[in-house]
């Protein structure tokens, strides 16, 4: 029976709803931005005029934040400066990225919660769109190995975790030694170039995930979420998943106008809309706790 997006979209159906992939192993995480706020790490945005204010320029005041990235990358070439240790700097400066931050966080340890192997079931694939590497320092920390994945393609092996970083990585000064990727996608040439690669390897990575996975997509703007790459690729994969499953969920506090809800659903991706930022961990932990009292039946 085909599903009912409108019920799902009520936190507590959709943390039951979910709570069944995890138990099955069939979740995978989407990563944007907003998920690392409480870590104090910057805002897209944010980071843009960061690194605008460093090369001596005025903060961006466009929209497109892709263009700002352009302005950005231009500056740096006109100065001969490294976008990626730019951005390294802005990105990291005020974060409270030590251990004993990162292991008091709480959205770390909501997110831990899903990535750390139970028999309740686990999360392994994560795809983020952040270059931060704040997710795999928590879970290094708790003896956790987790594999960067920032080109296509790539080997996998027997790691608790595989972070597909897409638009690139960038790791924090914690991690002596660590080299960001050969290139990050942080301008509107870079992200055009990406989305129009002919041999489609993150797009096939994507679609990959969506035939076979419920994906959940955290910290990513509404209108991201039916923008872009990932929106359209949502709208071609849902005539066939629909029938069956949602495609993916995404789960904000941004308040949604019906346009852009309506546009959600007919993509097949369920939109739930929390109180606020502060609800996102509990309805991670009930995922998990739901999670749990699947296992608890299924061996009485």
């Amino acid at each position: 029976m085909k599903p009912n997006l409108l019920e799902l979209s009520r936190p507590e159906a959709a943390a039951d709803y979910l709570s069944g992939h995890l138990f099955s192993g069939s979740l995978v995480l989407l990563l944007g931005s907003g998920v690392s706020d409480p870590l104090g790490l910057p805002s897209w945005r944010k980071l843009v005029d960061g690194c605008l204010n460093r090369l001596g320029s005025e903060p961006y005041s466009g929209t497109d934040l892709e263009l700002g990235g352009t302005k950005v990358v231009r500056l740096c070439e006109e100065q001969n400066v490294d976008v990626r240790e730019l951005v390294r700097t802005v990105l990291y400066q005020g974060a409270a990225i030590d251990s004993v931050s990162l292991m008091g966080n709480r959205r770390l340890g909501s997110l831990g919660a899903m990535l750390m192997g139970s028999r309740r079931g686990t999360v392994t694939n994560v795809v983020t769109f952040n270059f931060d590497s704040v997710l795999e320092e928590y879970l290094s920390l708790h003896g956790y190995v987790s594999r960067i994945i920032t080109e296509l393609p790539a080997i996998t092996g027997n790691e608790d975790v595989t972070v597909y970083h897409i638009h690139g990585y960038i790791p924090s000064p914690n991690l002596i030694g660590a080299q960001p990727s050969p290139e990050i996608i942080f301008s509107k040439d870079s992200m055009n170039k990406r989305v129009g690669e002919q041999s489609g390897r993150w797009p096939t990575l994507l679609r990959t995930f969506a035939r076979s996975k419920v994906l959940l997509m955290l910290g990513m703007g509404a209108s991201t979420s039916i923008g872009g790459a990932v929106g359209p690729l949502f709208k071609d994969e849902s005539e066939p998943i629909s029938l069956v499953r949602p495609t993916a969920f995404w789960v904000g506090a941004e308040s949604l106008d019906e346009d852009v809800r309506h546009t959600l659903i007919n993509a097949n991706v369920v939109p739930v809309k929390l109180l606020d930022h502060d609800s996102l961990d509990p309805f991670l932990l009930q995922i998990c706790r739901g999670a749990a009292t699947r296992m608890g039946k299924a061996i009485l």
